[in-house]
């Protein structure tokens, strides 16, 4: 199974948060911090992420520089 990962910048952190519900990402804020987990849900001023140790974390919008959508294909 191959991986490759999406990046996003600018506005379309806020525009392609509904699309990644569910899905593993990173989450790199403007301080250089990583946060990596699933998203669990999106409200109008943050990220909502469970990591894999079942961590809950809360990263606002204005908070992030860099969201890291990791995408496995099947072949």
């Amino acid at each position: 199974m191959r991986k490759t990962n999406k990046r996003y910048y600018g506005k379309a952190i806020k525009e392609k948060a509904s699309l990644m519900i569910g899905r593993e990402i990173d989450v790199v804020t403007k301080e250089g911090r990583c946060i990596h987990g699933i998203l669990k849900s999106v409200d109008d001023t943050a990220y909502h992420i469970v990591d894999l140790l079942a961590g809950k974390h809360k990263v606002a919008f204005e908070e992030i520089d860099e969201v890291i959508d990791k995408i496995e294909a099947e072949y």
